[in-house]
C-alpha cells in the first residue's frame, strides 16, 4: 500500500495526515486530489464535515487507515441511534448522558474511542468506525462526551430552549416530572373594554398560571407548549407589541372574529375585569310586519343565557364588544355570528327596523304571508315551489268590471301588482315586449275603487291604443282622455284620467292640483333622465300606489332604472350619487350588483317570451350582409378620407361633429343619393328588393322599418314603380290607427314602410310575417321593440326578422360596439354591471 492515512481529531475539527511508502498509483493520485493535495506531505489536512464521510469511506477502502495508531475500517451498514438521557442528581442540578441504540445493544457513549466531527458524526468503537443515523450537531455529542454533562437549573432550561430550536434534535429524556409534562392550557386577559390590547397566560392545572413573559425559570414550564399557544395566537387578528403592560395588540375590526377563533379552540378568554367571555351559541330572529316599518325581534343564545336581539344590536350601536350575561360573565358581540341581514336594519327608538319596501334584503326572515308570495312572483317562482299557507292565484281575481280572459301568466301579474298594492308598495312592469302588460294593468284596475281618481301617462302614440283596450276590456267604466285644444279645465269630477306626457307638462299646474290613488305611466323610460321636466313633475305628484311600464327599463344607461324607481319607490336606490358610485364600484365587485337585484327583485316583474312560449310564435332573427356597389364604394371611401382630414384638424372634436360624419356613412350606405344625387348605385337596396320580390311571391305581409324617412320615400318610390301596394308611417302621420288598422285587416296592403322611431312603439302588427331592418340603429332595444311589433300574442306563424348590413363600413363598425355594448344595451337585472353607455371615444373609434 503506497500510502498510510492517519485521523485526528483538534477543538471540533477533523484532519487527516499521510504517509507515503511508495510510488502513487492511478487511485491514489485522485484521492489525493480530492483531498486538495498534489503532493504528499506530513501536514495535517482539513476534512470538512460535508464531504468526510465520503473521503473516509474510499481512505478505508485502501486498507491503511488509522486512528491514534490503531488500525480502523469504515462500516457503513451499521448505523447508530443517540439518547441523550438527563436525570435529577439532587440540589437542583441535572447529569446528561449519552448513549449508543442498537437492536439489542445499549452503550454508553463515554465507552467509546472517539467522536469524529462529520456529517453525520462517525463514532470509533474499537476497530469499527460507524456512522450516527442522524445529523446532529456536534455540539451536541461535546457536551456529553467524553465525560457525562453537570447542569443547573438555568443549563437545564438553555437545552430545553436549545432543543426546541434545532431542525432535527437528538433524543433527549428528561427527568420524569419534565418528561410526562404538567397539563396546560392559554388564557387570554385582555387589558382595555374594547378588547385590543392583551396578554397571555399558562395555565399550568398542577401549578397555578404564569405569564408567558414571566421569565422566571421554572423546570416544569413547559415553553415548546408555550411557543404553540402564542403561535396560535398570532394566527389570529392579535400581534405582538408592548404597550404598557400589554404584550399583544389587535385592530379594532379584528377583535370580534379572533377572540371567536381562540374561544372556538379551547381557550379561555378573560374580560378586562377578569370575567369570562363566552361567544353566541345561536340565534331565534323573526322579522314583523308593520305599517311602513319590518321590525327585527327574537333572542340571541349566548350558552344557558338568552338575551334580547335589541339589547344585543343597540350594545354593538354603542361600539360595544361585551354584553354582561351575570357577576361573572359576558358575551362577545359577534357581527359575523348574526345573520347577515342585520346590518341593513336601522337603529330607531330602541327597535331594529327597515322600510318594508326593502323588504327582499332579508327575505330570509320575514313571516308576512303576502310579502313572501310578492317576492315569490317577482322572481317567477311556479305556484307549486310556494310556501304552504301562500294564498294561490285563485285568491285574486279582477274586478266585476273586467270583460276578458287572462292567460296563467297574466294572472300572475294580477296577483303581484294586488300584492304590492295591498302593502302599501309599488312596482315597476317590464314584461316582453307582446305579453299584453296593458291588459295586466286594466285587470288591476278593475280591482280598485273609483272613488279617488287615476292616471295613465302614456306617449300620444298609444293614446288611442289604451283607450280602445279600456272600452274592450273595462266597458262599464267611463275613461277622460285629455287631450285636444278643449280639454277640461278642472279634474276634480273625473276618476279615471288618460293623457300623453306633452299634454301633461303642459297642464303640471292642472295634474299637481290632484292626490291620486294610483299613477300609471306607460313606456316609462319616457322618464329616464331624472333632470328633465317630465320625471321632475311626475316625482312631485302624490299617490298610494304608483305602476312603471316599460318592456325596455334600461336604454342606454344603469342610471335609467334609478330615475324610474325614484318615481315609484323614492328612496329605494339612495341618493343618484350613491347609486352611480355602485355601478361604477360594479365593474370590480359584484356584491352592489348583487345587492341591488336582490333589493329590486320584488318590485320588478318581468317575464320573457321563452317563459310563455306556449303562447307565442317562434321568432328568427338574421344579419344580411351587404357589400357595396362600386361607385357607391368609391363615393364611401373618399368620404372617409375626407372626414379624417377634417378631424385631424380639429385638436378635440365635438360629439356632435363626429355624430355629423358618422350619419352621412351610414346614409351612403342606405343609398348614396341620401348625401349626393349624383351617385345612383346602392347594393343594399339591391338586396332589399330582391326579399321582397319573393315575399310579394309568396303573398306575405312585411314590415320596412328604417331611420331616415328620406330613405323611406326612396323604397316607396321604387314599390310604386314595381306595382305593389306599400302603407307609409312616421312621426308626421295624423291618423296611426287607421293606417294601423288597414295594414292588419286589409289583405292587399303587404308592405308597410316605418320610421324606426315613430313605429317602435305601442303598435300591434301581428299580421307581419317579415320584418326587415334596413338600417342598424345604435340602440339594440329599439329594434328589438321595432320587431316585437309584429312578434307578439295573437301570431300563429313565426316571424322573421332581418336586419341589413354592409359589410366594411361604418354599419359593420356599428354592430360590433354595440355587440360590446349588448349588456348595457339589455335588461338590468342580468347585466348591472356595465353601464358605461356609448363615448365620444366609442363614436371616435367608428371612423378610424
Amino acid at each position: 500500500m503506497p500510502i498510510d492515512y492517519s485521523l485526528e481529531t483538534k477543538q471540533g475539527k477533523l484532519f487527516v495526515s499521510m504517509i507515503a511508502r511508495g510510488l502513487l498509483n492511478a487511485e491514489d493520485k485522485a484521492l489525493l486530489k480530492e483531498l486538495g493535495v498534489d503532493s504528499i506531505n506530513f501536514d495535517l489536512i482539513l476534512l470538512k464535515s460535508g464531504r468526510a464521510l465520503e473521503l473516509i469511506a474510499k481512505m478505508s477502502r485502501s486498507g491503511s487507515l488509522k486512528m491514534k495508531g490503531q488500525k480502523i475500517i469504515f462500516d457503513p451498514f451499521t448505523t447508530l441511534e443517540l439518547e441523550i438521557v438527563v436525570r435529577e442528581t439532587g440540589q437542583e442540578k441535572f447529569c446528561g448522558e449519552g448513549f449508543l441504540i442498537e437492536p439489542h445493544r445499549r452503550e454508553p457513549l463515554n465507552k467509546c474511542n472517539a467522536i469524529l466531527p462529520s456529517i453525520p458524526p462517525c463514532i470509533l468503537r474499537g476497530p469499527l468506525l460507524q456512522p450516527l443515523s442522524k445529523e446532529i450537531p456536534f455540539s451536541w455529542l461535546e457536551r456529553v462526551y467524553p465525560e457525562p454533562a453537570i447542569i443547573d437549573n438555568e443549563g437545564l432550561r438553555s437545552w430545553q430552549e436549545e432543543l426546541r430550536e434545532e431542525d432535527d434534535p437528538p433524543t433527549i429524556q428528561f427527568p420524569k416530572m419534565l418528561e410526562q409534562g404538567i397539563e396546560v392550557w392559554p388564557v387570554l386577559q385582555l387589558q382595555d373594554r374594547f378588547g385590543a390590547f392583551a396578554d397571555l397566560w399558562l395555565d399550568y392545572r398542577a401549578k397555578g398560571p404564569v405569564a408567558y413573559h414571566d421569565t422566571l425559570f421554572k423546570a416544569w414550564r413547559d415553553r415548546k407548549a408555550e411557543k404553540a399557544w402564542e403561535k396560535d395566537l398570532l394566527e389570529t387578528g392579535f400581534q405582538a407589541k408592548t404597550v404598557e403592560q400589554s404584550h399583544y395588540y389587535c385592530p379594532m375590526d379584528q377583535v370580534a372574529s379572533s377572540l371567536s377563533f381562540l374561544l372556538d379552540i379551547g381557550w379561555k378568554v378573560l374580560d378586562f375585569t377578569g370575567r369570562q367571555v363566552i361567544r353566541q351559541s345561536a340565534t331565534n330572529l323573526s322579522v314583523e310586519e308593520e305599517k311602513r316599518f319590518l321590525t327585527l325581534r327574537g333572542k340571541v343564545i349566548f350558552g344557558q343565557h338568552e338575551l334580547n336581539v335589541n339589547d344585543v344590536a343597540g350594545a354593538f350601536q354603542r361600539r360595544e364588544r361585551f354584553l354582561e350575561i351575570s357577576s361573572g360573565m359576558v358575551g362577545l358581540i359577534e357581527p359575523s355570528s348574526l345573520p347577515v341581514e342585520i346590518d341593513d336594519f336601522q337603529w330607531e327608538e330602541g327597535q331594529l327596523r327597515l322600510p318594508k319596501n326593502r323588504f327582499a334584503l332579508v327575505q330570509g326572515m320575514i313571516s308576512s304571508n303576502d310579502l313572501l308570495e310578492t317576492l315569490l312572483i317577482a322572481q317567477g317562482k311556479k305556484l307549486e315551489e310556494e310556501p304552504c299557507g301562500v294564498p294561490s292565484c285563485s285568491t285574486f281575481e279582477p274586478g266585476p268590471s273586467f270583460n276578458g280572459m287572462l292567460y296563467p301568466y297574466q294572472k300572475e301579474g294580477l296577483r303581484w301588482l294586488m300584492l304590492l298594492n295591498k302593502q302599501g308598495l309599488s312596482g315597476l312592469l317590464a314584461d316582453d315586449m307582446g305579453l299584453g302588460k296593458t291588459v295586466q294593468v286594466l285587470a288591476f284596475l278593475s280591482t280598485l275603487p273609483t272613488k279617488t281618481p287615476l292616471l295613465i301617462v302614456a306617449p300620444t302614440s298609444l293614446l288611442f291604443h289604451w283607450q280602445r283596450e279600456w272600452e274592450k276590456f273595462l266597458p262599464g267604466r267611463s275613461l277622460y282622455v285629455h287631450t285636444g285644444i278643449d280639454r277640461k279645465g278642472s279634474l276634480h269630477e273625473v276618476s279615471s284620467i288618460l293623457t300623453s306626457y306633452a299634454i301633461l307638462r303642459q297642464d303640471r299646474e292642472l295634474f299637481s292640483t290632484l292626490e291620486y290613488s294610483c299613477i300609471i305611466l306607460d313606456e316609462a323610460q319616457t322618464i329616464k333622465n331624472p333632470d328633465s321636466q317630465i320625471a321632475s313633475l311626475v316625482f312631485s305628484f302624490q299617490s298610494a300606489f304608483r305602476l312603471a311600464i316599460s318592456g325596455t327599463p334600461i336604454e342606454n344607461r344603469a342610471e335609467d332604472l334609478w330615475s324610474l324607481f325614484r318615481f315609484v319607490l323614492p328612496g329605494l336606490l339612495g341618493e343618484r350619487s350613491s347609486f352611480r358610485a355602485k355601478i361604477a364600484a360594479a365593474e370590480a365587485d359584484r356584491r352592489y350588483v348583487e345587492q341591488t337585484k336582490k333589493l329590486l327583485s320584488p318590485f320588478i316583474l318581468r317575464r320573457k317570451k321563452e317563459l310563455v312560449a306556449q303562447d307565442l310564435p317562434a321568432k328568427l332573427e338574421q344579419i344580411v350582409w351587404v357589400e357595396m356597389e362600386e361607385k357607391q364604394q368609391a363615393f364611401y371611401e373618399a368620404t372617409v378620407v375626407q372626414n379624417r382630414k377634417e378631424l385631424l384638424g380639429v385638436e378635440k372634436p365635438g360629439r356632435m361633429q363626429i355624430l355629423e360624419k358618422i350619419l352621412r356613412l351610414r346614409q351612403i350606405c342606405c343609398h348614396p343619393k341620401l348625401v349626393d344625387g349624383l351617385v345612383q348605385d346602392s347594393g343594399k337596396l339591391q338586396r332589399l328588393f330582391e326579399d321582397l320580390e319573393e315575399i310579394m311571391e309568396e303573398g306575405s305581409k312585411v314590415l320596412v322599418y328604417s331611420q331616415f324617412t328620406s330613405m323611406l320615400s326612396i323604397l316607396r318610390k321604387e314599390i310604386t314603380i314595381r306595382g305593389w301596394r306599400s302603407l307609409y308611417l312616421d312621426g308626421a302621420t295624423n291618423q296611426r290607427e287607421e293606417v294601423v288598422r288597414e295594414f292588419q285587416e286589409d289583405p292587399e296592403a303587404k308592405i308597410f314602410l316605418i320610421s324606426l322611431k315613430a313605429g317602435g312603439v305601442g303598435l300591434n302588427l301581428t299580421k307581419a310575417d317579415y320584418v326587415l331592418l334596413y338600417d342598424p340603429w345604435w340602440n339594440e332595444a329599439v329594434e328589438r321593440q321595432a320587431i316585437d311589433r309584429a312578434h307578439r300574442l295573437g301570431r300563429k306563424a313565426p316571424v322573421i326578422a332581418r336586419r341589413y348590413v354592409t359589410a366594411l363600413s361604418i354599419e359593420e363598425k356599428m354592430m360590433r360596439l354595440k355587440e360590446h355594448k349588448v349588456k348595457l344595451m339589455g335588461d338590468l337585472l342580468e347585466n348591472m354591471e356595465d353601464a358605461s353607455g356609448i363615448t365620444t371615444d366609442d363614436l371616435i373609434s367608428l371612423l378610424t
